[in-house]
């Protein structure tokens, strides 16, 4: 399904908490934590690594994918388990990943 067909549009936020994986550097592994959004009118998906563009959505994930001259970017969100996978690699590169960010994200909720 196509973003903006048949879903609400909204803004979800997102509390995620994970792992940056920096392959380029020999594997680096940096601590990422913050909040997440989904911006369903936009199609697009904000988390502590970045800004993705929605490209599809299904009953069960978001799904992103994105390229430029030096990346190409993919990954999908789990509408159900609240797991947030985006890879990258550089354009041209099948085999090899450059970074993987690794989130698990829950229904972000008011203190009070």
């Amino acid at each position: 399904m196509s973003p903006g067909f048949a879903v609400a549009q909204a803004l979800i936020t997102l509390t995620c908490d994970g792992e940056l994986h920096d392959y380029e550097q020999g594997n680096i592994v940096a601590r990422a934590t913050g909040a997440t959004t989904i911006d369903l009118s936009r199609n697009l998906l904000t988390t502590p690594a970045g800004i993705f563009r929605i490209s599809g959505v299904s009953d069960a994930k978001y799904y992103i994918e994105q390229a430029d001259a030096l990346r190409r970017v993919w990954g999908s969100l789990d509408r159900y388990t609240g797991r947030l996978a985006v890879m990258w690699n550089r354009h041209g590169e099948v085999r090899q990943l450059s970074y993987l960010l690794e989130l698990q994200c829950y229904a972000a909720q008011r203190l009070f």
